[in-house]
């Protein structure tokens, strides 16, 4: 039978592994002034210091975790895990 310390470690490994978490993306980044993002309009194209075919960041809680390649899933955007920590 399993001791009351085991018990309580498995309650709390699933309780953290059901806690939502932030994953994000970063596509690019780029450094503007305040008075060229002011002049930014529908249809301006702009651009950021990525290469369009480059892994990119996978942040988790805004720290970077893994990369990724951009595409299609099943009609969706979604990028694909190319490295993993």
């Amino acid at each position: 039978m399993k001791g009351d310390l085991d018990v309580w470690k498995e309650h709390w490994l699933r309780e953290l592994s059901a806690l939502p978490l932030d994953v994000r993306v970063e596509l690019g980044a780029t450094e503007r002034t305040l008075h060229q993002v002011q002049q930014w309009k529908a249809g301006d194209v702009i651009s950021l210091h990525q290469d369009s075919v480059a892994p990119l960041p996978i942040l988790v809680e805004g720290l970077m975790k893994h990369e990724g390649l951009m595409g299609v899933y099943r009609g969706n955007n979604a990028v694909k895990l190319v490295t993993k920590e």
